[in-house]
């Protein structure tokens, strides 16, 4: 594999951490304690991590082409 290969890879695990912590979050009652407003916000936030997440994994995908 190459470094950035490698690179994209540890990327796609810290990003899907990351949304996984997100949406635990969501079952919090800190997070139903929020304006809607900023619940929103982090609705949208966990949307792009999705598709960021997706292209990340199509990426690596690719790589065992």
């Amino acid at each position: 594999m190459n470094d950035y290969q490698i690179r994209v890879i540890d990327e796609k695990t810290s990003l899907s951490n990351r949304l996984s912590m997100l949406r635990a979050f969501f079952h919090n009652p800190i997070y139903h304690r929020l304006p809607e407003a900023e619940q929103l916000r982090l609705r949208y936030q966990e949307k792009f991590m999705t598709g960021y997440l997706d292209t990340l994994l199509l990426r690596i995908a690719a790589f065992e082409v």
